[in-house]
């Protein structure tokens, strides 16, 4: 029993939260132009180019640029030229898997995705064609981009990136202090138990 106690107050220092969450921008406004802050499912989407960041509707059927997603009224993310945007969880990390994707049509890829690793260093990958040069939505896997801080999503000059469905796993996000209450909290019991049965 003192050892299942023990495991218990372990487990609240390191605790941690694993459950997949899709992130597909429906929640708010039908629009949301050229947003600095927008928060969904506890996940941030914080933009440094407001004027080039965009949540809209897809709804304008003769819009090449939303070849490939559906055009019912479902919302997606647009970041446009030399547009930069990161997505990070507040006092936590997270691992992100995968997006779905498409460029508009007569320009060439180069979105590229860097993810900021809690142990320092980053990785990063710059989608190229074929990748993203296409008239439609692709749903691109990303590998090795795990216990992210931060990711730091950057389109070049003469791009339009339409994105949807991000796919991010929250790490953990319990705050080291009250961890650190509730294990000391534990050993406090524990030694009192001690005491009783001495």
């Amino acid at each position: 029993m003192r050892l299942s106690f023990i495991a218990a107050c372990a487990f609240a220092l390191s605790s941690s939260v694993a459950s997949a969450t899709v992130l597909d921008f429906g929640q708010g406004p039908s629009e949301l132009p050229r947003f600095q802050y927008y928060d969904e499912d506890g996940f941030v989407f914080g933009s440094y180019t407001p004027s080039e960041t965009f949540i809209t509707a897809v709804d304008q059927s003769s819009n090449t640029n939303f070849n490939g997603f559906a055009r019912d009224g479902g919302r997606v993310l647009s970041l446009q030229s030399d547009g930069e945007l990161l997505l990070y969880v507040e006092g936590g990390t997270f691992d992100f898997s995968s997006v779905r994707i498409a460029v508009s049509s007569g320009f060439f890829g180069g979105v590229t995705f860097e993810g900021w690793l809690a142990g320092g260093g980053q990785i990063t990958r710059t989608l190229t064609e074929p990748v993203v040069n296409d008239p439609g939505a692709q749903v691109v896997t990303f590998s090795g981009f795990d216990n992210l801080t931060g990711l730091l999503i950057t389109v070049p000059e003469s791009t339009f990136a339409i994105m949807d469905d991000f796919v991010v796993e929250e790490v953990s996000r319990v705050p080291v202090p009250l961890s650190a209450a509730l294990l000391l909290t534990g050993l406090g019991s524990l030694i009192v138990r001690r005491k009783v049965q001495g």
